[in-house]
């Protein structure tokens, strides 16, 4: 693991014009939350991967004020806030959502305290699928949003989490080397592209065109020409289809039957 630790944020806060972090020194852990971190592995290194993302997205920021402001908040959230490895990991997501945002635009949108549950989250998804009244957002439903008006749309999906479903129509690797899906929409050439947290590689692996998925994911807004939603996702979930109900190409309708269109 990278010598960069969750005191990174609370490094650079404090200490105004530090050019790195200190290095990562369990013993000095006092918070449940970095405790909690120095535990686990997969907390560990998604605090690596967004201590990076944090430089970045510094540099980025149109307002340097105001992108340490709400960093500042967003950590003592989670040091008051965080003592299980459901919280963390929704707070890592939310975070890596929106500093992928401001990289992006360089605008800071303002913290929004992540959504998480215990026992979904200490739970295998696969071996518990979500109950079949919640609403899946589909591809077509969120470009629509954003193509309708994007004000509304960026205040309900933008870093904001909601459950989506999408039929797959490629798995690849992007030209930042990004693992992607790409998820059908009704509109031609437009698509939603999904990136996927780290612990949804072997997920990924499996994936094939025309299967249908759902997750739980963060929406990180659209192109400027309205074709690319953008989402990152966790809780990958493939749902199985019956014989004889896939097509070469899907219509509305098949996604209607698949409960993945609103």
């Amino acid at each position: 693991m990278m010598k960069i630790n969750s005191m990174f944020f609370a490094a650079i806060l404090l200490l105004p014009g530090l050019a790195t972090a200190a290095s990562f020194d369990c013993s000095k852990a006092r918070s449940a939350s970095e405790k909690l971190i120095c535990s686990n592995a997969d907390l560990s290194r998604q605090d690596d991967q967004l201590a990076i993302l944090f430089a970045q997205a510094k540099s980025a920021a149109n307002d340097k004020k105001a992108f340490r402001d709400e960093q500042r908040v967003a950590w003592n959230w989670r040091q008051k806030n965080c003592s299980s490895h459901a919280c963390l990991a929704a707070w890592y997501q939310d975070r890596t959502a929106a500093l992928r945002y401001v990289i992006k635009t360089g605008i800071e949108l303002g913290f929004t305290a992540p959504v998480f549950n215990e026992a979904k989250a200490d739970a295998t998804m696969q071996k518990h699928p979500k109950p079949k009244n919640i609403h899946y957002v589909s591809p077509t439903e969120l470009l629509a949003a954003y193509r309708g008006n994007s004000i509304a749309a960026n205040n309900k999906y933008t870093l904001q989490t909601f459950p989506m479903s999408g039929r797959v129509v490629r798995v690849g690797i992007d030209v930042d080397k990004q693992p992607f899906i790409g998820l059908f929409s009704n509109y031609p050439g437009a698509f939603a592209k999904v990136i996927p947290s780290d612990g949804e590689m072997t997920t990924l692996a499996k994936l094939k065109p025309y299967d249908v998925i759902r997750m739980t994911c963060v929406g990180g807004g659209v192109d400027d020409d309205m074709n690319i939603a953008l989402v990152y996702c966790k809780d990958i979930v493939l749902v199985p289809e019956k014989s004889g109900t896939q097509s070469l190409m899907p219509t509305q309708q098949h996604y209607q039957m698949l409960g993945a269109m609103p």
